[in-house]
């Protein structure tokens, strides 16, 4: 069988450097299927009451992505080495990362699924392997603090708009934080990734996202050499925990812009680092 206008798979197992994928007369990567959204609503149903009644906030579930491939071997011993060679390549006890050539800058972190191979030919075999993608998203193959270093971390479909400048490295006490992604990043509600760095000088710091109302406050001082850390909802002073010197607030990114300021600091330079999200 004759394979035209092949794609690229890109596999990266833990602790491994990433391998390519493509068409060559022995093994062909078809196409990556990415699973549709799965909203999970939580619903309780009243006495006497029609219907039921949502509880909370939608979440999203699970989904899975599905690769497709094509096996062309030249005999069955060669075929026998192949299938070999594939089964190995997809087992796995720790966590994949996956992205194609069609979109190279999103990836999926999933887990392999047991699969069938159907003959073709003597020595022709296709098969598909199902992978289960945890978070249900896809998201940036790098944080936001990176998107912008190299070519290959950027692509069309990121929900970046190409009339506004974006950073995510400032050095002012008033600054815009853009979010591309499809959802708001909640690292307390549902455990997303942002981690936010400041230096600088100060006392009873303040930092506010006058977008999403939230507040974050550091109440002792702040000295050049030290790094205040907000990972998720955990804050470090260096690399000690200062929750007890905080007002335990949280800062989350709406979709889109979030404009924030900061009280207290002088000489700020702050880094927002987080993933960007995509179904």
């Amino acid at each position: 069988m004759q394979v035209s206008n092949m794609q690229t798979l890109y596999i990266k197992k833990q602790g491994e450097p990433e391998i390519a994928i493509t068409a060559n007369h022995q093994f062909a990567f078809l196409n990556l299927v990415n699973g549709t959204p799965k909203p999970k609503m939580n619903t309780y149903t009243p006495t006497g009451i029609d219907g039921q009644i949502q509880q909370g906030a939608i979440t999203y579930d699970a989904t899975t992505v599905q690769a497709d491939f094509l096996i062309n071997a030249r005999n069955a011993y060669e075929l026998d080495l192949l299938e070999h060679k594939i089964y190995d390549l997809f087992s796995s006890r720790a966590v994949m990362r996956l992205r194609s050539s069609v979109s190279p800058a999103l990836v999926v972190y999933c887990y392999p699924q047991p699969f069938t191979m159907t003959r073709v030919d003597y020595a022709e075999k296709s098969f598909s392997v199902t992978f289960n993608n945890l978070s249900g998203f896809r998201q940036s193959i790098v944080n936001s603090d990176e998107i912008f270093k190299f070519n290959g971390n950027y692509q069309i479909g990121l929900n970046l708009p190409r009339d506004k400048d974006y950073s995510y490295h400032f050095k002012s006490n008033d600054f815009n934080v853009y979010n591309p992604s499809d959802v708001d990043i909640q690292p307390l509600e549902q455990r997303h990734d942002l981690v936010i760095k400041i230096t600088g000088t100060g006392n009873n710091v303040v930092l506010t996202n006058t977008t999403s109302n939230e507040i974050f406050t550091y109440k002792k001082g702040l000295t050049e050499s030290q790094t205040l850390t907000i990972n998720g909802i955990n804050p470090f002073l260096d690399d000690t925990s200062c929750g007890i010197d905080t007002d335990h607030g949280t800062i989350s990114l709406v979709k889109g812009n979030n404009h924030f300021t900061v009280s207290g600091l002088d000489n700020p330079d702050i880094t927002f680092s987080f993933p960007f999200l995509y179904f």
